[in-house]
Formats: C-alpha cells, sequence, structure tokens
C-alpha cells in the first residue's frame, strides 16, 4: 500500500493530548519491553520532539 493511503492525519492540539497518554501507557509495562514497544515509544517521542519543536516556533512567530 501507499504510505499515503495509510496516513492519518491529526490536529496538533488533539495528538499532543493523546500521544503522552499512549506513551505513559507503555511505559507502565514493566515486564521487559518487547522491541515493537520500544520502537512504538520512540516512535512517540520523536513525534511528540517535531510537534512541540513546531508548536514552539509556531507561537514565537505569531508573538512577532
Amino acid at each position: 500500500m501507499s504510505p499515503l493511503k495509510d496516513a492519518a492525519y491529526v490536529n496538533r492540539e488533539v495528538a499532543l493530548r493523546v500521544l503522552p497518554v499512549r506513551l505513559a501507557d507503555l511505559a507502565k509495562n514493566t515486564d521487559g519491553t518487547p522491541p515493537e514497544q520500544e520502537r512504538e515509544q520512540t516512535q512517540i517521542i520523536r513525534f511528540l520532539n517535531l510537534l512541540v519543536i513546531d508548536n514552539s516556533a509556531t507561537a514565537s512567530a505569531q508573538s512577532n
């Protein structure tokens, strides 16, 4: 399948609320982290970093 067909677009504010909750749920599992779970945690952290950096750049531009 095409990556665009599999894409899901989510409002930034929604993502900033949902992703930390999912990350916390994944972190609660202390019984040896499977590779898939570690991969998902890494992806969520990367997405959050992108969203926060982009959000702060947008806020900075709006205040000027």
